[in-house]
């Protein structure tokens, strides 16, 4: 056993010796080659909060552990170490960041716009991190009051970093908003002032064409960080001449003062367009849609006090007018009503509602069809014209007596689809002949309106 043993002890002190020896690849580790930052840019802006990660490795790309230091912190900036990132327990219930470690985690909050940087250094080596802080979404500005009164002017000013261009436009993010008007930009491009339109409720404004000193070459769009809420201008101050009308009965609008409407005045009756058939500065004349019901609104508006703006108003009384009750047995032709023919330089006019149940595949390229009677004693010329006032497609045919043969010269898609009025002129021996009003869309007009001319 002694032999054996001392046969051993040449082998167990050569392990000994290579337990013992440095790591082979130990001299190719020179401590701290470099440090890495991610992301290696940032764009801030302020009051923005954003996060960087910084690393260091020795030349074969080893990670290294090190005290990571800020020790340039730059300006417009503030930067701290992330005591939350990568923490070791001290004991059973305590988390702490290592002195040390391979990597940090930085905090960068921009406090001003501007270019600027920061540089982290580890055991002689520093990585430089460039900021940008730019208005890309948000304008942090001073602004001189957030709820103006109506016709007062409002001033933006910018801090430094930041520059309106001359192009420089406000509006609301609502493009069918009521928007603000006569933007004046300040000759330095520091500042700007504009009116506000009256029915704001705690909206953000967009400011275009805003130029950061720190990406000079690209304009931003950004809102603004304050909300603006001005007095609400909604009442109509007018008289309305009757809030009952019956079908198809006329009403007057008249303003009573401290307004006027805009040439481009339109009317609504609840969800329905009225019909203009006059329109003044201060008064209109309008033909509302038979059983259209609700508050009337007038588009474009132009109060005295803000002649900068056209708005909407609406009437503080509910306009309710008749419906009209369609003519019955017009979807089939064996019911359908006789219309009179009007002698030569007269005209027959129509006025009907209703649905179209009747089957135009035959006669009328298809869609639901309503047919109406005329008997000619002689050959007769007719020129028919068909109008509706809402949004549906609607065609005008001339009908053999068969209800299924369409005579004549037709032209009932002279305005394409959903244009109107259509017209169709036509020569039609004595006999008789059905005009079918045919309407292609999936809801029907709460009225149409046909018209028979003899010349």
């Amino acid at each position: 056993m002694k032999r054996l043993l001392l046969g051993m002890a040449p082998t167990l002190v050569l392990l000994a010796g290579i337990g013992c020896s440095s790591d082979p690849l130990g001299d190719l580790q020179n401590g701290m080659d470099h440090l890495t930052a991610t992301p290696s840019q940032m764009f801030l802006q302020p009051g923005e909060t954003k996060t960087v990660l910084v690393s260091g490795f020795d030349a074969q790309g080893n990670p290294q552990s090190a005290d990571y230091v800020v020790s340039d912190p730059g300006s417009n900036i503030a930067i701290k170490r992330d005591s939350t990132f990568l923490p070791d327990f001290i004991n059973d219930s305590t988390l702490q960041v290592p002195p040390t470690a391979p990597t940090y985690r930085f905090i960068v909050t921009s406090t001003g716009y501007g270019a600027t940087s920061f540089t982290i250094t580890a055991d002689g080596k520093s990585v430089t991190v460039p900021v940008q802080n730019a208005a890309q979404t948000v304008l942090a500005a001073e602004v001189s009051d957030t709820e103006p009164a109506l016709g007062e002017v409002v001033t933006i000013t910018l801090p430094a970093g930041v520059s309106f261009s001359p192009t420089t436009t406000v509006t609301l993010a609502d493009p069918l908003a009521v928007q603000p008007f006569a933007v004046t930009i300040a000759p330095d491009n520091k500042s700007l002032t504009f009116l506000p339109p009256p029915n704001m409720t705690s909206q953000q404004l967009i400011i275009s064409d805003v130029v950061s000193d720190a990406v000079p070459g690209t304009p931003f769009s950004p809102v603004t960080a304050q909300r603006f809420t001005t007095p609400q201008l909604t009442a109509l101050n007018a008289t309305i001449s009757n809030l009952a009308p019956a079908a198809l009965q006329q009403i007057t609008v008249t303003i009573n003062g401290g307004a006027t409407f805009d040439p481009a005045t339109t009317f609504t009756i609840g969800a329905n367009a009225a019909i203009i058939t006059n329109l003044t500065t201060t008064s209109a004349t309008l033909l509302p849609i038979p059983g259209s019901s609700g508050l009337l609104t007038a588009t474009n508006v132009i109060p005295d006090t803000l002649p900068q703006y056209s708005i909407p108003l609406s009437s503080t009384d509910t306009v309710t007018a008749g419906a009209l009750t369609p003519l019955t047995g017009t979807e089939d032709i064996s019911t359908a009503p006789t219309l009179a023919v009007p002698t030569a330089g007269n005209t027959t006019t129509l006025n009907d509602a209703g649905g179209f149940d009747g089957d135009g595949t035959g006669c009328c390229f298809g869609g639901g069809v309503r047919f109406y009677k005329i008997v000619l004693g002689s050959t007769t010329t007719l020129t028919g014209t068909l109008d509706w006032f809402e949004g549906q497609d609607l065609g005008l045919y001339w009908v053999a007596s068969d209800g299924v043969t369409a005579v004549g010269n037709f032209d009932g898609d002279s305005q394409g689809a959903g244009g109107h009025p259509e017209t169709s002129t036509v020569t039609l021996t004595a006999g008789t002949y059905f005009v079918g009003v045919v309407n292609f869309s999936d809801i029907p007009p709460s009225f149409f309106q046909l018209t028979l001319h003899n010349p």
